[in-house]
């Protein structure tokens, strides 16, 4: 069989252009966020109505992974069988650090059952740890906590709130102690981006400067007047942040809002946009 040359450049350049087309479509897709996550504290009123209805709503929107913070009155088995119904992935919970202490085995089992990777303090009062020593000696617990749940394949976080960017009596900052003092092998950090901004620093800086160590974040947006409000809505510029968080460890895209007007939209908004934003 006799194929012309004309015949076999015009081949050539339309391999070519379809070759492009799918690496095109290909570094789309790798520049998305591959999954994003819900904290169910956000529709928490909701949850306690009807657990498995915010499951179900949320799986519709999109959601594949969620944050605990509770168990809502369930043993681990149930609430993991509910999960899987819905084929949720439970990556972390939320959980005091009083209550950590209180039962290290207990938190170790829920954690196994449920299949989580992370179990994280998501705050601690302020007017108790109110100096440098306070917060030293507190990091030193959770390099030990956190040892002990690294031999169990579970990693201990920390999540922030404003104040730990406030300076104590001596001008120190809790979270720079917190990222001192704790081991990196044993303790992670999740970081709020709201309330780092609401503190007036600046998220990429600490992203940046503890590369590795944040590996979870809470999206939620802020207005001109410093109110919360859903992502999209407002004037932190996320896609400039998660760009960089991404190239520096980021895991997990937790969106978040404390006191949402309506939760089931608020989760959605937030959702919709962070699905089209492109990190490259």
């Amino acid at each position: 069989m006799v194929i012309r040359k004309s015949s076999l450049l015009i081949l050539s350049v339309f391999f070519f252009f379809s070759l492009q087309g799918v690496v095109a479509a290909e570094d789309t897709r790798a520049s998305k966020i591959d999954k994003i996550g819900v904290q169910l504290y956000t529709l928490r009123d909701e949850a306690k109505k009807d657990l498995e209805n915010v499951l179900n709503q949320i799986t519709l929107m999109g959601y594949e992974q969620v944050e605990l913070h509770t168990l809502y009155d369930l043993s681990a088995g149930k609430l993991k069988l509910l999960l899987d119904k819905y084929r949720i992935d439970a990556y972390a919970t939320h959980r005091s650090y009083s209550l950590i202490k209180e039962d290290i085995q207990g938190t170790l089992s829920d954690a196994r059952i449920l299949g989580l990777d992370y179990v994280i303090i998501p705050w601690l009062d302020i007017k108790e740890y109110n100096t440098k020593e306070k917060w030293e000696a507190f990091s030193q617990d959770l390099n030990r906590i956190g040892k002990i749940f690294k031999a169990h394949d579970v990693t201990l976080a920390y999540h922030n709130h404003a104040f730990e960017f406030e300076a104590l009596a001596d001008g120190s900052l809790p979270y720079d102690i917190l990222l001192k003092n704790t081991d990196p092998k044993y303790v992670a950090m999740q970081l709020d981006l709201f309330w780092i901004i609401q503190a007036g620093k600046d998220p990429i800086s600490y992203i940046e400067n503890n590369s590795g160590r944040i590996i979870s974040v809470h999206i939620k947006d802020m207005k001109k007047d410093g109110s919360m409000t859903e992502v999209g809505a407002g004037e932190i510029d996320f896609k400039k942040i998660l760009k960089v968080a991404r190239k520096h460890g980021l895991k997990y895209y937790i969106v978040e809002h404390d006191k949402p007007a309506n939760a089931f939209e608020s989760v959605k908004t937030s959702y919709d946009y962070l699905k089209t934003m492109e990190l490259n």
